[in-house]
């Protein structure tokens, strides 16, 4: 069964490798395998970098899913791909599903992809099949707005959209998640469309003057 214990006195910097055991009265018997972690120092911290080549070209978004997968967009071939990263080191491909038009940006929550479209719509994925991405819906915002950066907050899907002089921040309800449905929308009153962070209960936005 699952067990834990309690390490002290370990040094920061430093790699540790640790294997599983079990004993009794015959002996002892080892896991095949062990593990290995690294002590992170707070003043200089270690990063471990891998890389794979990415399927389509121009891939302009990427997000991390459940059961170690990751997604990427790609602009010029209007795809998402879906990659199995329980190799960190080494990367594969599992599928992908076409967007329709030119994709903004990816973001995933629980079992659905959101994928934002430069013609003004929202794709909605189901991610629970072992391979490619499921259209499930699609959520059309407006005429000749661009949607772009998303960022999931209490429930609520935040999206950028970019319109000359009509710029605003569009508000989602996906408490039902496979249908997102419209809430609310900020105006900007400039372009719109720039960056957007989530930090705590607070969105920072990046406007395009």
């Amino acid at each position: 069964g699952p067990y834990s214990l309690q390490l002290s006195g370990l040094t920061a910097g430093s790699d540790y490798y640790y294997k599983a055991f079990a004993r009794n009265s015959v002996g002892t018997a080892y896991a095949s395998s062990g593990r290995r972690f690294y002590v992170h120092s707070a003043s200089s911290p270690r990063i471990e970098l891998s890389s794979t080549s990415t399927t389509g070209a121009f891939p302009i978004g990427n997000t991390v899913g459940v059961n170690n997968t990751a997604y990427t967009i790609s602009y010029d071939n209007a795809i998402i791909y879906k990659y199995d990263v329980s190799n960190k080191s080494a990367p594969t491909l599992l599928g992908s599903a076409t967007t329709t038009s030119q994709p903004g940006y990816i973001i995933t929550e629980g079992n659905y992809a959101y994928v934002s479209t430069y013609t003004g719509n929202i794709l909605t994925y189901s991610i629970t099949a072992s391979t490619s991405p499921v259209l499930q819906n699609t959520y059309t915002y407006g005429v000749g707005y661009g949607l772009g950066n998303m960022h999931v907050l209490d429930g609520y899907l935040y999206v950028t959209a970019t319109k000359s002089g009509a710029g605003k921040i569009v508000i989602l309800d996906i408490s039902s998640p496979a249908q997102p449905s419209f809430l609310s929308e900020i105006s900007v009153g400039t372009t719109g469309g720039g960056d957007m962070q989530k930090r705590g209960s607070y969105l920072y936005y990046a406007d395009y003057i």
